[in-house]
């Protein structure tokens, strides 16, 4: 099963600094609701990631942040690029060790892969590169087979309720921004945060693939309003 979850906190703050540019500790918690010990916690931590710098006072995006956030984007931004994804099948054939072989197993997990059977795993991709860049980081010999179309059985492998949860969610919050969309800054984060938080969902959807995307009504609706918040994000 899928273990799913929203995008951190640590996320928002990059959200936030990349947004702003300049910003002081204040000014990040005048536009969150966190404590400042959850700030100050995970400021440190992109700042150790190499994310963002510090330089008198004032907190700046680097380029390797900039990157990083750019990745998670990169499932939603198959929409723009109407990229369609291909169903995989991912063998394990050999590895060093057992830690690394469970290293691959969660990094595949991750883009949104599911165990199929034992050491095999099953998921959408548009391209190997991701998963062969896993395999030689964690020296693990691998098979991979390409299912020549997706077949709706599928879907059984997935854990579709928490996807599905979101989607109503992401309805619901897209309505709300659009309704009420007056404070330029607070709607552009609001609307940058729900679509990193649809961009790690979809990656997570075996449904989503743009050959495929008839299976679900839903998914369609999601990203129609995709397309409705996407123009906040830059206001």
């Amino acid at each position: 099963m899928q273990n799913i979850e929203e995008i951190s906190t640590t996320t928002k703050l990059l959200i936030l600094i990349d947004d702003l540019k300049n910003v002081s500790f204040d000014e990040i918690l005048r536009y969150f609701s966190f404590s400042k010990r959850i700030v100050k916690t995970n400021l440190t931590k992109l700042i150790n990631s190499g994310y963002v710098k510090l330089e008198n006072n004032i907190y700046n995006i680097t380029t390797q942040g900039e990157v990083w956030l750019d990745e998670k984007l990169l499932p939603v931004s198959l929409i723009d690029k109407n990229i369609k994804r291909t169903t995989y099948l991912i063998i394990i054939r050999g590895y060093k060790k057992r830690s690394f072989k469970t290293l691959f197993f969660n990094a595949l997990k991750e883009i949104g892969f599911v165990s199929f059977a034992y050491q095999i795993l099953i998921g959408n991709a548009e391209n190997l590169s991701k998963i062969n860049q896993f395999a030689k980081q964690f020296n693990i010999n691998i098979e991979t087979i390409k299912l020549p179309e997706f077949n709706p059985n599928y879907v059984k492998y997935y854990n579709l309720k928490p996807i599905e949860e979101f989607y109503k969610k992401f309805l619901f919050n897209s309505h709300e921004i659009l309704k009420d969309n007056r404070f330029l800054l607070i709607t552009r984060l609001r609307a940058k945060i729900l679509i990193y938080n649809l961009s790690q969902y979809l990656s997570k959807d075996p449904r989503f693939n743009i050959e495929t995307i008839e299976i679900s009504n839903q998914i369609k609706n999601v990203i129609k309003y995709y397309y409705k918040i996407k123009p906040l994000c830059y206001r």
